[in-house]
């Protein structure tokens, strides 16, 4: 078994603690989706600026997927949020990862806050 320092031991505890924020905030989110359901079926849950959008929701890409979901939000948002989000309006992005990669090669459009939060580049 590997020795770890106790300085290694508070990191690893911290980045825990932050993960375990943003699960919560992913469960908090899914149970309200939950409390919303009703038996009949609906369409896929749309932002109101997506539903204003001229495009379907079938040709919209996920960077105007984000776009759209950090401007209707105003503030930076965890990835784990924003990803809930984004599959609920229609997007083919399945991980963290696959998002991670999509914010960090748009430096133009987006800025990340903090590790794992994001906004756009015109929100200060």
């Amino acid at each position: 078994m590997t020795a770890f320092t106790p300085l290694q031991l508070e990191k690893m505890a911290a980045n825990f603690e932050e993960r375990a924020k943003e699960f919560r905030n992913v469960a908090r989110i899914l149970r309200s989706e939950l409390k919303e359901e009703d038996p009949s079926p609906r369409p896929a849950a749309q932002s109101p600026s997506a539903q204003a959008s001229a495009e379907p929701a079938a040709k919209r890409t996920n960077r105007q997927i984000a776009v759209d979901i950090l401007r209707e939000k105003g503030t930076p948002m965890p990835m784990t949020e924003l990803l809930v989000i984004m599959q609920a309006n229609g997007s083919s992005i399945k991980s963290i990862g696959n998002l991670s990669s999509l914010l960090s090669r748009d430096k133009k459009t987006f800025r990340m806050v903090s590790r794992g939060i994001w906004t756009l580049q015109d929100h200060k």
